[in-house]
């Protein structure tokens, strides 16, 4: 066990060096806990320099103490160990801290924060090489359960603490563990599954001619009996230390339970009274059952007897009382702490999320926006670009078909005079957006104004006698688009022109060019094959 102990205190350390002579010791503490206690109480303090050194001088003093039999019961230093050990998420040594804490408190009778420490210790046990101080934790739990008369916690809890014990594999441990938890058995009603548990230590005890266990585990068995009322039993096995002539080391309690159940045994006042004699002068005369000196028909210490049994009840039920409200007080405390807790925390969330949503919703509106400016940016060159293209090819192209008609010729000359007027303004001129307006809608009416498309037919069929119409009324259905291909392709705009106001490329114009000829060719009119000859010769 010691090396175990050894190994699990080395695993302790930190990156940060703690002063000199601590870390050695803490190792020392767990292989001899006198000399570690008897250098750290002429350790010099001054070395001292870190919060965190005196958080450990703390831990150790309160483990050095505990372990050398000095019961402590104040915790001052232990609080502030506990709060850096938790800041700095040192689990182990914060698990050891609020273990010593739940001591001291039970030492003090402080029985519910020492509950709570000791839960509070087994949730940051969180590393295998902590079994032994959970098994310590849970089987101190269990007794501060017993003192405030939770019987059935305290079964779980011992039960807790000798399986802990059955990994450390520690025969001392475990049938210590094993007697505790047998006797937590009976007084939660079940006597003979405890009573099986208890004799199993002590036949090994006898084998072993271990007297202390033996001693130990007689009482025991015979406090369980107790339990069960079986007087008879009960009486064999307190009396097992005189039949094995080692009841000068029986305790004064354990000769007052004898005496007990031998009285409700019915046994031989004289053998009783013989055991009386037996006891230490120190025992005063109410401390004996009452049933005992009603034998003696001394009525005036019978009554002592119960007055006293009966002081004893009410300060524990009192205890027991007080125990439970402070317990309860400090549940609500911690409920409320973690209320609170949670309150701050989904504040903390909901401005987290705000301030998200807010940066998103900014982000969002910035890159729409400047979207917005890219894509007006990029239609305004598109617009320009075009508008440009057809500058360089208007007066070529009109000089060739297009001689008596004003239609297009305005079209383009007004284009012309908005782009050049474009270019020429100062750059502090507002009247961009106008310019840029006027030339779209000039551009829009090219591409899509039916008006400007009947006005444009209805000119080819003036100078034509109704070509267009003669070929339309035999074709079962032309769409505007032809209609407006078969217009410009009549008035000699070049490719470059077309492609531009139809936004397409020139594989895409020569395909619809083609498609439109092989359905002009396909009605077989005059006036179709007219048309193919004026278009496309």
């Amino acid at each position: 066990m010691i090396p175990i102990l050894a190994f699990i205190l080395c695993d302790y350390r930190s990156d940060n060096p703690l002063a000199p002579g601590l870390e050695n010791i803490e190792i020392l503490s767990a292989v001899t806990p006198d000399s570690a206690y008897t250098l750290l109480s002429t350790y010099n303090k001054s070395l001292l320099t870190t919060e965190r050194d005196s958080a450990m001088f703390a831990l150790l003093w309160a483990e050095l103490r505990d372990k050398t039999f000095h019961d402590d019961t104040t915790s001052k230093l232990l609080s502030k160990a506990v709060d850096l050990f938790k800041r700095e998420q040192d689990y182990d040594r914060l698990a050891r801290t609020l273990f010593y804490q739940g001591r001291v408190f039970q030492n003090s009778g402080r029985l519910g924060e020492s509950i709570l420490c000791f839960n509070n210790a087994l949730e940051n046990m969180r590393t295998n090489g902590m079994l032994i101080y959970k098994a310590k934790t849970y089987c101190a739990l269990s007794e501060s359960n017993s003192q405030i008369g939770d019987s059935p916690q305290q079964l779980e809890n011992s039960r807790k603490a000798w399986l802990c014990y059955l990994q450390l594999d520690s025969l001392p441990f475990i049938r210590d563990a094993q007697l505790w938890y047998g006797i937590s058995l009976a007084e939660n009603d079940s006597v003979d599954k405890g009573v099986m548990l208890m004799k199993e230590v002590l036949d090994a005890a006898i084998a072993e001619n271990d007297t202390a266990t033996i001693l130990e585990a007689s009482s025991r068995i015979g406090n369980a009996l107790l339990w069960k009322k079986d007087y008879n039993s009960a009486n064999g096995y307190f009396d097992l230390p005189q039949r094995m002539a080692i009841d000068d080391r029986m305790s004064e309690n354990d000769r007052i339970l004898l005496i007990y159940s031998m009285i409700k045994n019915h046994a031989d006042p004289t053998l009783i009274k013989k055991l009386r004699q037996k006891l230490s002068d120190n025992i005063m005369e109410d401390e004996l059952p009452h049933e005992y000196h009603l034998l003696s028909d001394d009525y005036l210490n019978a009554f002592l007897s119960l007055s006293r049994e009966y002081d004893k009840l009410n300060f524990y039920y009192t205890d027991k009382i007080k125990s439970d409200a402070n317990l309860l007080m400090e549940k609500d405390r911690q409920l409320r702490l973690k209320e609170a807790d949670y309150r701050i925390w989904k504040a903390r969330v909901q401005t987290i999320w705000i301030i998200i949503t807010s940066l998103v919703t900014i982000i969002s509106i910035i890159l729409i926006t400047r979207l917005k400016i890219e894509r007006k940016s990029n239609k305004i060159k598109e617009l320009l670009d075009t508008i440009g293209l057809l500058s360089k090819n208007d007066s070529k192209q009109l000089s060739e078909r297009f001689v008596s008609s004003d239609i297009l010729q305005n079209i383009f000359l007004r284009l012309d005079h908005l782009y050049s007027a474009y270019y020429r303004m100062p750059e502090s001129s507002t009247s961009a957006p106008q310019l840029i307006y006027a030339m779209e809608t000039e551009l829009q009416a090219l591409r899509e104004d039916d008006t400007l498309l009947t006005q444009l037919e209805n000119e080819i069929n003036q100078e034509t006698s109704g070509i267009l119409n003669h070929t339309y009324s035999k074709m079962k259905k032309v769409s505007a688009n032809q209609r407006r291909l078969m217009a410009y392709l009549y008035f000699g705009l070049s490719v470059e022109m077309i492609c531009l106001l139809f936004r397409i490329s020139p594989e895409v114009y020569y395909n619809r060019k083609s498609r439109l000829k092989k359905t002009l060719m396909e009605l077989k009119s005059e006036s179709a094959l007219n048309l193919i000859d004026k278009i496309f010769n």
